[in-house]
């Protein structure tokens, strides 16, 4: 069943577009699905999986996946009906040189993800042989090949705890003081249980560097822990948290503080982000999401010319909780920064979202006493009406909602 699913694939000539993609993806995932639920075992198993993978250029070249959604199946639901299959197979050597022939084979970029989990089928003396196979590959210098298989040593490395050659390898692929290699080598270093090589490595990186720059303070933070080294994780701690306040910044802190403090913490950031000069979302969100609203309202307040409504993945949440928490000021003055954005730029497609939002302005006005020297509705909603009178299509959907 499974062999005639494939040649019906392989059979395929015309192009699959559009719509049609996630309907062929459907087929090829089920087709998996169907060997996996068949009485089909170890050998037998891979070796088909292996034959869908090697249908990858047949099936590329005969549709447009710039979705991903053909690609996933091969990356995921394939790598793992492989995985499954292979660790129930008696002839472990085979499937090593069958991983290793697939990926070295992968002109898509659809295998490679068959390494990412073989120590938990392959032994490590199998992992090191596809190293060695692995180096043994001529490629020139900083090629794009060469490159390639540093990666996958990396990978392989990494899996059997090989610290000294993951790092080795990673300094060739990258150099010895790369944002993205040192954090890869000090992550390495924590899981064998080796903080002080971490704390080497992220060292290494200058503080002003950005790229990867949360991931390095979050393994710095954990590698001195390890060590017991308290005051510089405290002070790390509050770094990370003035340098972008969140939720998960603050637990972080706390962890090492004692959650005792919480609420002293977050006082002390709520008046320094009051002072501060400007307007951050990530400030907002902040106070938004610990339940402050208090200082929330009086943040937007003061800072309501410098929201930008066009950042509604960010805005349309804060206003909600604020919302549901019974802030009908500051859920309000989040709203009009919405629904302004919308108008200002004339976006058709949103108006239907930009009038529920003014509906939604109109209810919350009546729980408002006190705009804190902001237009009241009546006033914001006339200039509104002034400013967009010719957004006919706007006033229709508001008016027929």
């Amino acid at each position: 069943m499974f062999k005639a699913g494939l040649a019906a694939v392989k059979r395929r000539r015309r192009m699959t577009w559009g719509r049609e993609i996630r309907e062929f993806a459907g087929e090829l995932a089920e087709l998996l699905a169907d060997l996996g639920d068949s009485e089909i075992a170890g050998r037998a198993g891979v070796d088909l999986v292996a034959a869908f993978m090697r249908l990858d250029g047949h099936v590329f070249e005969h549709c447009d996946d710039s979705g991903g959604y053909v690609g996933d199946v091969f990356r995921y639901n394939a790598r793992n009906l492989f995985r499954n299959f292979a660790a129930r197979c008696d002839d472990l050597p085979y499937v090593a040189d069958l991983v290793f022939d697939l990926v070295a084979a992968d002109e898509y970029g659809v295998r490679d993800g068959l390494l990412d989990d073989v120590s938990r089928y392959l032994p490590e003396p199998l992992i090191r042989r596809m190293i060695e196979r692995l180096l043994a590959i001529p490629a020139a210098p900083d090629s794009f090949d060469t490159r390639g298989k540093l990666a996958r040593v990396c990978v392989l490395a990494r899996q059997i705890g090989d610290v000294a050659l993951f790092e080795k390898t990673v300094v060739e692929l990258y150099g010895p003081d790369h944002p993205a290699g040192a954090a890869d080598i000090a992550a390495a270093f924590l899981e064998t249980g080796n903080p002080r090589g971490a704390i080497e490595f992220l060292s290494r990186v200058p503080d002003g560097v950005t790229f990867k720059r949360l991931e390095r303070q979050e393994l710095m933070f954990a590698a001195l822990g390890q060590l017991g080294m308290t005051e510089a994780q405290v002070e790390l701690g509050w770094k990370m948290l003035r340098q972008d306040r969140s939720r998960a910044a603050l637990d972080r802190l706390l962890s090492v503080l004692g959650d005792e403090h919480r609420d002293a913490v977050i006082a002390g950031e709520a008046g320094a982000i009051l002072a501060g000069p400007g307007f951050d979302f990530g400030d907002l969100a902040f106070l938004v999401n610990l339940g402050w609203f208090d200082d929330a309202e009086t943040y937007l307040c003061g800072r309501f010319d410098q929201v930008d409504g066009y950042q509604y993945q960010f805005l349309a949440p804060l206003a909600k909780v604020m919302q549901k928490g019974g802030r009908a000021l500051g859920s309000s003055l989040i709203y009009r920064a919405l629904l302004a954005s919308i108008l200002d730029r004339g976006t058709y497609a949103a108006y239907s979202s930009g009038a529920r939002y003014l509906r939604t302005l109109d209810k919350l006005s009546e729980s408002v006493s006190d705009w804190h020297g902001l237009p009241d509705h009546a006033a914001w909603r006339a200039t509104l009406h002034t400013t967009h009178a010719r957004k006919s299509s706007f006033w229709a959907r508001y008016q027929g909602g």
